[in-house]
């Protein structure tokens, strides 16, 4: 039996009034990250590799820089769910005490 590679999965309207909804996909993309994104998981990559220095590199390659120029912030850290900030905020309070 074949089975669609979508799955269930369809386009749908977002009426909740929260824009990165985790149970709708989170954010919409623009087209130009989707052709980005097409182009470069066609194969492998150096997500969490740092090719010139030939070693296991970190999820915050890249972003943090990017993050500190777009905000003007001196320093970033960047999370991919609730529990993990909630985590790092309360760590950080508690080193602070």
């Amino acid at each position: 039996m074949e089975r669609d590679i979508a799955g269930d999965l369809r386009r749908c309207i977002n009426g909740t009034g929260v824009v990165i909804h985790t149970n709708l996909g989170r954010a919409p993309l623009c087209e130009g990250a989707l052709k980005k994104i097409n182009a470069i998981a066609r194969g492998y990559c150096n997500l969490e590799y740092e090719v010139e220095e030939r070693r296991r590199g970190g999820r915050m390659a890249g972003v943090k820089d990017l993050l500190c120029e777009l905000t003007g912030a001196e320093s970033a850290y960047v999370v991919n769910n609730n529990a993990r900030g909630s985590h790092v905020r309360v760590r950080n309070n508690c080193e602070r005490a």
